[in-house]
């Protein structure tokens, strides 16, 4: 069934390789109740270059780009949203698919509220074979004036969300953003305008070796610039300090990863950065100040006994 003028929308789907991923994925948008007008798969330089004449089997309007170098998942994006046109745009990470039902749930929300701007569902976490795991959301969900809730932490996954393009006004991903790119995107757009929720888990989430989520420093940084910008930025003190304990939780992690990986220089400066919660944190803390000659010495030691 194709969408009508109220129903259109686009799908952008960026692409760093797992052809076997990307095949479901694609799948899942042919199964949908409410086909998209189109499917716009980004190729960030992937090793894997798409094979474009298997994309006719899924009866899908599929358009493809092929980056001639990295963007990263940001700058893929927004290859994808200069040219959509259709009234709604949804994301659908290559490794994740949707149930049947999702974009018809999601777009009669927004039918029902015409100034909301974004509509998410829940997800269903599954394994690289795609067997469900036993994992839930640690954030509340942002819904309704999602602000505080955001800025409190991220529970929006891009596969999850639709959004009302013609609430962007030209906002974009942030290129220089490599990782939490998506939460940074979603505080700027809650901004703007309301958000609702459809309670039911529509988004088959893939977890596996290659998430971007699982690397964990990298994450953390982004998770710490997000924050900072927050702090940085023209909401109210209210907003500001709620960003701040966050990211005194943030600098805290980044301290112990540091430390964990050996890296003294960065375990110190975010140590000094951070709270001090426990003595784990003080012993690492004190640790990290040591000259690494005497630090290395001291885990040489320190091994030697276990």
């Amino acid at each position: 069934m194709a969408g009508s003028a109220d129903t259109k929308y686009e799908v952008i789907v960026p692409y760093g390789g797992g052809l076997h991923f990307l095949r479901a994925a694609l799948a899942s948008l042919a199964a949908q109740s409410i086909k998209p007008a189109m499917v716009r798969v980004i190729d960030d330089c992937s090793d894997e270059p798409l094979p474009t004449a298997w994309l006719s089997q899924f009866e899908l309007p599929v358009r493809t780009y092929r980056l001639d170098r990295r963007f990263g998942p940001a700058g893929a994006r927004n290859v994808g949203l200069a040219d959509c046109a259709a009234p709604f745009v949804a994301f659908l990470d290559a490794d994740d698919e949707w149930l049947p039902s999702k974009a018809a749930a999601q777009l009669s929300m927004f039918a029902a509220d015409p100034e909301c701007v974004l509509v998410f569902c829940r997800r269903q976490w599954i394994g690289p074979t795609g067997l469900p795991l036993a994992t839930t959301d640690a954030h509340p969900l942002p819904e309704g004036e999602a602000l505080m809730s955001l800025v409190a932490g991220n529970s929006l996954q891009p596969s999850m969300v639709m959004l009302r393009r013609g609430a962007l006004n030209g906002m974009c991903f942030d290129p220089q953003m490599w990782y939490a790119e998506d939460w940074d995107f979603w505080i700027r757009l809650a901004r703007v305008g309301p958000f609702r929720c459809v309670h039911d888990p529509l988004v088959r989430y893939r977890w596996h070796g290659a998430n971007s989520s699982r690397r964990a420093r990298a994450m953390y940084a982004g998770n710490e610039r997000v924050l900072l910008k927050v702090c940085a930025g023209a909401d109210s003190a209210r907003v500001k300090a709620l960003a701040r304990r966050p990211l005194r939780q943030v600098r805290n992690t980044l301290a112990h990863l540091a430390f964990e990986d050996g890296d003294w220089r960065e375990a110190r400066r975010y140590f000094w950065r951070a709270p001090v919660v426990n003595r784990a944190t003080i012993c690492r803390g004190a640790l990290s100040s040591l000259p690494p000659p005497f630090l290395d010495r001291f885990m040489q030691n320190r091994q030697g006994r276990v």
